[in-house]
């Protein structure tokens, strides 16, 4: 579950209204055809260096060359997941110094990645069963008081920015989409790889799709689009959830998912 579900969705929407859960059904379609190459090759082939390797497999070192200079400008965007999870600090404990709270959160997961992948996946294996469980329940509560029109697709508030909008939307979104590949990169520490790389992009691919929609969905059904638009998940959260559940919502939700692609 990418940063992206929780970072842009608000400016998503702000593009184009509450057609924002098509463009992420849109842009999850299109990120599963973008892989396609991926899960063929990893079906038929286990090397290391992911899709540095499959390049430099196939096309020879040059192009492979041409990969990690695309991956240093692919890298330099992870940002976005500290620049989110500082906002999402600072709404949760107004008075903290959320800048700091960040960075230390940071420098936790880059001194644990240190120790390998097992102590990566233990930390994934623990946030995103809860991560997954607090987006369903938002986008259940959320799905469950939709406001009257939402789905007029006559109404003006539907493709709001037309075409050029809507399609801003799906590659904003695909942003949140874009992390499955990677999965490539562990095909040497995996048992079968060329079964079980293959097939667990297979299914991450659907249930993020599942999600996605649900929480582009849930993100603009119940308020009107001006107090949506812009906005991150916080709004919404805060009109549907009493203050406990609103917090651990906060918690669980939108900072898991940070925390998550930030370990990734």
């Amino acid at each position: 579950i990418g940063a992206g579900v929780v970072s842009i969705v608000g400016s998503a929407i702000a593009a184009t209204g509450y057609s924002v859960w098509l463009a992420f059904l849109v842009a999850c379609i299109l990120s599963f055809v973008r892989i396609l190459p991926v899960i063929f090759f990893t079906s038929a082939v286990s090397i290391e260096g992911g899709r540095y390797g499959m390049i430099t497999r196939c096309a020879g070192m040059k192009y492979g060359g041409l990969i990690t200079l695309s991956s240093l400008l692919n890298w330099s965007r992870r940002g976005t997941a500290v620049i989110a999870l500082c906002g999402y600090i600072a709404d949760f404990l107004p008075d903290s110094n959320s800048k700091l709270i960040t960075l230390l959160i940071w420098a936790f997961f880059c001194a644990a990645n240190l120790f390998g992948i097992d102590v990566m996946s233990k930390i994934q294996s623990i946030a995103t069963p809860l991560l997954l469980v607090a987006l369903t329940v938002f986008s259940a509560v959320c799905i469950a008081n939709t406001q009257r029109g939402y789905l007029d697709f006559s109404s003006p508030q539907m493709f709001s920015g037309g075409i050029t909008g809507f399609f801003t939307a799906v590659v904003l979104l695909s942003y949140a989409c874009d992390g499955i590949a990677s999965l490539s990169n562990y095909a040497t520490k995996t048992h079968s790889p060329q079964k079980n790389i293959p097939l667990a992009m297979i299914i991450v691919s659907a249930v993020t799709t599942v999600i996605y929609v649900a929480v582009g969905f849930a993100s603009g059904a119940v308020l009107p689009l001006e107090y949506t638009a812009g906005k991150t998940l916080t709004v919404t959260a805060k009109a549907v959830l009493s203050p406990l559940f609103y917090n651990i919502f906060i918690i669980f939700g939108p900072v898991f998912a940070l925390l998550t692609t930030m370990n990734a």
